[in-house]
């Protein structure tokens, strides 16, 4: 059956509907949760952490990918210490071109 022909019941639109709050009820919540304020203040903070953390894991993997292991690719015998070294460092030297001038002379 084509959709144009597809009858519908009344008041049905194909959208969900939309729920509205009274214009107490944000208030009321808040009222609800001043008692563990503490307890929510802690989550929050525990959330800005964990974005945090996951930012610079990526921007750690990035600098890890870009530095270090592209230009292994192009290797025929790699040298994977400096990898390594990178790995536990955590990549401290990002700036400079410490952990990079090595494997960039032996190319």
């Amino acid at each position: 059956m084509n959709k144009e022909t597809e009858k519908r019941a009344p008041g049905m639109s194909g959208h969900p509907p939309i729920h509205r709050f009274k214009p107490g009820t944000v208030k009321r919540l808040f009222g609800y949760m001043a008692a563990y304020r503490a307890q929510m203040i802690f989550v929050i903070i525990c959330i800005i952490v964990s974005a945090g953390a996951g930012a610079g894991a990526s921007l750690f993997l990035k600098t890890l990918i870009d530095g270090y292991i592209v230009p292994l690719l192009g290797q025929a015998n790699p040298e994977f210490s400096s990898l390594l070294h990178a790995q536990v460092r955590g990549v401290r030297d990002e700036g400079s071109s410490g952990g990079r001038q090595g494997l960039c002379a032996e190319g």
